[in-house]
């Protein structure tokens, strides 16, 4: 993947919710397109958790694939 196919996944209108898929198995859930921030250049992005429990560098070199849904998930409680 690269960091346009990231940008154009961002800016589908109406925005369609998306998982990015790592080699090593990590999962991120992006459910709003306004948690994210690309780089300039494209190698990095942040991705702040809708729930404000935290965030996500991600590189973006590093994903293998989006995998769209079409509403977000909801959390189990623990």
């Amino acid at each position: 993947m690269n960091a346009q196919d990231l940008r154009d996944a961002l800016a589908n209108e109406p925005f369609r919710p998306f998982t990015l898929h790592f080699g090593s198995g990590k999962a991120i859930d992006i459910v709003n397109p306004g948690l994210v921030a690309v780089s300039r250049s494209g190698r990095t992005a942040f991705a702040f958790r809708p729930d404000d429990s935290g965030s996500d560098v991600i590189d973006v070199m590093l994903v293998e694939r989006i995998e769209y849904r079409e509403k977000p998930r909801r959390r189990r409680s623990a």
